[in-house]
């Protein structure tokens, strides 16, 4: 793995998680910790379909593969993101000539069994998923408690090349895309420019569950050249926001569009990642609030 590799793995975390407090030498420890490792695939574990009935599990033998694990820990449907799974698996397929296989492995607790069922269903998600039940795939391979390193893409010899979740990071995306097709793009960006945000603490009080609220928050250009934003990523399922596409000038604004729906009562932190092209890309905004019953 060259140093360019490392270099970009490890900015990329950083990055990701700019809205909590910086653990550089743990994040680069465990990247060298993993890179070129070989992960072990058990061989009783069984695999279904959107219909829940059994499947043959995904090919083994092809060039690379994608494996996402999902532990039991905290909400499933913020660490799902089934359509945004979908959008990625599609985009690879459509570059790769099927030469990626996929595998999901989810280890819910039993309580949340049904819900990762509905998940599944409400986003169409038609691919192979093993119900880790007994957590062998974790046992087998022992992850790190870091969600971001629950996610890989291997070679041939299952062995990892990169490390992270492309669905929640534009970089790693790119990267993933570079090494399945064996082209290196351009990965410059754009003269990079300043913003700031209305709000990074977005308050919404007390809402009702289930019920949808919206706000905006507004991002404005501070630089001296424009203002390009790339994606909005956030943390969970409930939350969706809709960016502008126009560039924005220096000494313009444009405006976020997110919306909220309630899905578990309690207080509750969620994170909105504006990626751009400033230094300091993603800016953050965390939505905060408590949901009664």
């Amino acid at each position: 793995m060259t140093n360019l590799y490392r270099y970009i793995y490890l900015v990329s975390f950083l990055l990701l998680f700019s809205c909590q407090e910086s653990e550089e030498s743990k994040l680069s420890r465990l990247v060298k910790e993993w890179e070129g490792k070989e992960i072990v695939f058990p061989q009783d574990c069984s695999f279904s379909g959107l219909d829940g009935k059994e499947c043959p599990s995904p090919p083994l033998d092809t060039p690379f593969k994608i494996v996402y694990y999902v532990d039991s820990l905290g909400c499933m449907s913020c660490k799902l993101k089934l359509e945004e799974w979908k959008r990625f698996i599609h985009e690879v397929d459509s570059l790769s000539d099927e030469k990626v296989s996929s595998f999901f492995y989810f280890h819910p607790k039993e309580n949340d069994l049904k819900e990762v069922e509905i998940l599944m269903k409400s986003n169409a998600f038609d691919y192979p998923v093993c119900i880790d039940r007994a957590d062998r795939f974790n046992a087998a391979n022992r992850f790190p408690e870091n969600d971001s390193f629950h996610v890989f893409l291997l070679d041939e010899q299952n062995k990892v090349r990169v490390i992270g979740n492309p669905v929640l990071n534009p970089t790693l995306k790119e990267l993933y895309l570079q090494v399945i097709t064996g082209k290196k793009e351009d990965m410059t960006t754009p003269d990079p420019t300043r913003a700031s945000v209305s709000d990074s603490l977005l308050e919404l009080g007390t809402l009702r569950l289930g019920t949808p609220v919206k706000r905006s928050v507004g991002i404005s250009n501070i630089g001296r050249n424009a203002l390009l934003i790339k994606d909005v990523i956030t943390s969970c399922d409930c939350v969706r926001a809709t960016p502008s596409s126009e560039a924005v000038n220096p000494g313009e604004s444009a405006e976020i569009q997110i919306e909220f729906t309630p899905e578990e009562a309690g207080e509750f932190f969620k994170d909105v990642y504006i990626y751009c092209n400033t230094e300091d890309s993603p800016v953050c905004v965390q939505i905060h609030g408590n949901v009664e019953k």
